[in-house]
């Protein structure tokens, strides 16, 4: 066998000898580039010729983990991956096939195609690769028919017929004693079974010696080798078969016979003189055929055509229904096929990340037309209410190969990081119409072609259920990595609409109501300390979050969330320990944990119990600022920017669940709390209600302390800011 490969500069020379008819015009340097993948039986090289994938290829051009170029390769009995080739080979000209019978009239798709003997059989009309493959397939499957067959012809096998030979045959005495030289055998006929058996196992035994197939033959015949088997080749097998034809009454005696006529038969035609065509199976742009095994294992193929085949001209790769990021109503997933080198990128300027974009859009323009036409099989993106959009799920997904790890049972499905694309017109406005988030996969190439090429459609669906909630929950991790959620109820009796009226301004695009049936509002905050799409530091305004906190804290309570949590069943969670607080003050933030505070044999914490609870390191600067702290049960953090002990608002500051509260100016004496569920956004102006002693900054986070704990239990030295600062830590690093 030989193996050239897609789309890479050979010199003309190299290959010349391997492409027959099918050559493509060198370029001015003497190159030249396989334009198509599949394969070729060459008749006079007398052996395969295979045209495999770029995709096994890295972006240096080395082929998987060899560090040796296609040139050097192109005899695979020279690579140490030829097993692998071999199998994948066969992989590739199956799903070929499946692309053939799925779309018969397509133009990519070259093939050969002969006169058919028998219009009874598909395989008189086949390839050569078609035959053996339906000849080792028969073999792996009929391993039970072969042996009791066998078993059969052998059975009373040389055993002596004593009452003819004593009645036929002369015998000779030898110290009286007859003897037969002649016994007559119980069988003596020519067992036509028995040869149909040696003609099949012996093709077999040529195919694995000459194209190195790996297929177990389980019998013991002296098999026909050599040049009595190149003589079957050239014309007696076949011969041979139709002379033992009619000798066959069963269907599976029947069906090794065709197997065996049919391999006899092609092999004669494609090795005859006098023959100019080839037998081969070529399709070009294989990134449409691709295109159609990831379509095959994601899409409907049921999906409304305006939305596939859009009015611009632009044809979606892949778009389904499925559940939407935010609630469970369906939202269309966009996808995109992406079939480079192994590791190749996408860049965000490139003319298929705004074609991406493009989809989208017209997709959302698409279901708006819809509604306006009075239909109802359109899918709801805009929410009246909060004139927020539900985000769309959009996404590349590229074939890829593990280069040190080849296999074809897992999906290897895995986010490129890093490689996410941004398209807004406003900054921090998740649940804007023009807010794209374009995300990168890889899947492993093998996996889906060998799904692809397979006739198991169970498998196929149950891989589709399967791929569909691994892109929501991968495209959700994305979301919740550059983005904080929280649910917005609004306070009290308070007119829903006019709540967000009153804020409009500054909740427009970052809220949006996902349940028709629920007053509850999802909000989503760009979080500052990732800076999203960017390179510098953000300072400006948008994301001065304690601002908007403690503004729309005037109506509405808010609590942290995730996408994967209902937002009803989050709000119930949180109960307020103490109802003479003045709600408009405060913001609950998160909900009330199970206190699992373990102590060891020498009275000290385990730690292991709250490895992952958050501990806060804060101080106390006075006398009069730590009867403060008891007297009103509450820690404050400042929140200000660019000032002096200031934090950032990052998903540990509200998970706070234990405070060591300590003296600044004698770190060794401290105070261990545990931390409320309720936590609050205070202005200056709110703390100095409180009677706070002289506070000096805008914003604040404020903790509520619930019960005192004996701080020897600690056991521990701690680290503290030699400045006073807050400092955060997992009970792990304690």
């Amino acid at each position: 066998m030989k193996i050239l490969f897609e789309d890479y500069q050979y010199k003309y020379d190299d290959v010349e000898p391997f492409l027959s008819e099918y050559q493509h015009c060198k370029d001015k340097n003497g190159n030249i580039a396989i334009g198509f993948i599949g394969y070729v039986f060459n008749k006079d090289l007398n052996d395969f010729v295979f045209f495999l994938p770029k995709v096994l290829l890295d972006k240096e051009g080395y082929f998987l983990d060899t560090q040796k170029r296609p040139e050097e390769i192109i005899s695979t009995e020279e690579i140490e991956h030829r097993d692998f080739i071999y199998e994948f080979s066969v992989w590739i000209y199956r799903a070929l096939k499946e692309y053939k019978r799925q779309n018969p009239d397509s133009a990519i798709v070259q093939e050969s195609s002969y006169t058919k003997i028998d219009d009874t059989s598909d395989l008189s009309s086949g390839t050569l690769i078609d035959i053996i493959l339906s000849m080792i397939q028969f073999n792996e499957e009929n391993k039970d028919f072969f042996l009791f067959t066998i078993k059969n012809i052998h059975s009373g096998y040389n055993k002596i017929n004593w009452r003819k030979t004593i009645t036929k045959t002369q015998p000779f005495l030898q110290d009286e004693t007859p003897l037969y030289i002649n016994p007559v055998n119980k069988k003596k006929q020519i067992d036509f079974d028995e040869e149909l058996f040696v003609i099949f196992f012996s093709i077999l035994n040529y195919v694995n010696e000459k194209y190195h197939f790996s297929t177990k033959i389980n019998c013991n015949y002296e098999l026909i080798t050599g040049e009595k088997f190149q003589n079957y080749l050239d014309s007696f097998g076949r011969q041979r078969l139709l002379q033992i034809k009619y000798k066959y009454f069963s269907d599976k005696l029947l069906q090794v016979w065709k197997l065996c006529y049919y391999f006899f038969d092609k092999a004669e035609q494609l090795t005859s003189a006098n023959r100019k065509e080839e037998d081969f199976l070529l399709v070009k742009d294989f990134n449409i055929v691709f295109e159609s095994m990831i379509d095959e294992l994601l899409s409907d193929k049921d999906v409304l055509k305006g939305l596939k085949e859009q009015k611009d001209g632009k044809i979606v790769d892949h778009i389904y229904p499925y559940t939407s990021l935010t609630n469970n109503q369906d939202i269309y997933y966009i996808g995109d096929s992406k079939y480079y080198k192994i590791g190749s990128e996408i860049s965000s300027s490139s003319q298929s990340t705004y074609k991406q974009y493009t989809y989208v859009k017209n997709v959302i323009q698409y279901n708006f037309n819809l509604f306006f036409e009075g239909k109802n099989n359109y899918l709801q993106y805009r929410d009246a209410l909060t004139e927020g959009y539900n985000i769309t799920p959009n996404f590349f997904i590229s074939a890829s190969v593990d280069k040190e790890k080849v296999d074809y049972e897992n999906d290897r499905l895995e986010y490129r990081n890093g490689e996410d694309k941004f398209s807004r017109q406003f900054e921090n406005r998740l649940f804007d119409r023009d807010t794209l988030i374009l995300s990168h996969y890889n899947i492993n190439f093998l996996f889906v072609l060998a799904l692809y090429a397979s006739d198991c459609e169970s498998a196929k669906k149950e891989y589709k259920v399967k791929a569909r909630k691994l892109f929501k929950d991968k495209i959700t991790d994305l979301l919740e990595e550059h983005y904080a959620f929280y649910i917005l109820k609004v306070k009290g009796l308070q007119d829903l609409q006019k709540c967000v009226d009153k804020h409009f301004r500054l909740l427009t695009g970052k809220i949006f109501k996902p349940y028709s049936n629920s007053n509850l509002l999802y909000m989503a905050l760009e979080k500052p300390w990732i800076a999203l799409g960017r390179n510098q530091k953000i300072n400006d305004e948008d994301y001065n979050y304690a601002k908007l906190f403690a503004t729309i804290s005037e109506d509405f309570f808010i609590y942290p969330n995730t996408l994967r949590e209902n937002p009803c069943e989050i709000v119930k969670k949180y109960v307020r320990p103490y109802e003479d607080r003045d709600e408009s003050l405060s913001l609950s933030v998160a909900a009330e944990p199970q206190l699992n505070l373990g102590v060891n044999a020498n009275n000290n914490i385990d730690f292991e119990l709250c490895r992952n609870d958050v501990f806060l390191l804060g101080c106390y600067k006075s006398e009069e600022h730590k009867q403060w702290i008891h007297d009103c049960k509450l820690y404050n953090v400042r929140l200000d920017k660019d000032r002096k002990g200031s934090i950032d608002m990052k998903e540990i500051v509200g998970g706070a669940r234990f405070l060591i509260l300590y003296d600044c100016q004698n770190p060794h004496t401290y105070e261990f709390w545990r931390l409320g569920a309720t936590q609050f956004y205070y202005t200056k102006e709110d703390l100095e209600k409180l009677f706070y002693p002289q506070p000096d900054g805008d914003f604040y986070f404020v903790y509520e302390l619930i019960e005192e704990f004996d701080s020897k239990i600690l056991g521990i030295e701690s680290s503290f800011s030699k400045d006073g600062s807050p400092i955060y830590k997992k009970g792990r690093e304690l």
